[in-house]
């Protein structure tokens, strides 16, 4: 995984990582739940149990992180 400065704070295996593996990664990471990340891999969403590499993802791609997190109640 390498931040958009270029840093990588920490590797995955693409043989074996799920999309909720680097979901709970981030979460370690970042503290961010994965209820409010949504990956996405060349315009496909990334969920569940679903192993990275049979998304297409492989070494040097790109997979976007967007935040989702709802409005608190007024």
């Amino acid at each position: 995984v390498k931040e958009s400065d270029g840093t990588t704070p920490f590797r995955i295996d693409l043989l074996s990582t799920t999309a909720l593996d680097l979901k709970r990664a981030i979460e370690r990471d970042r503290g961010l739940l994965p209820h409010h990340q949504r990956l996405m891999y060349e315009g496909t969403k990334l969920e569940g149990e679903i192993l990275l590499r049979e998304s297409g993802v492989q070494d040097g791609s790109v997979v976007k992180l967007h935040v989702h997190v709802a409005p608190m109640a007024k």
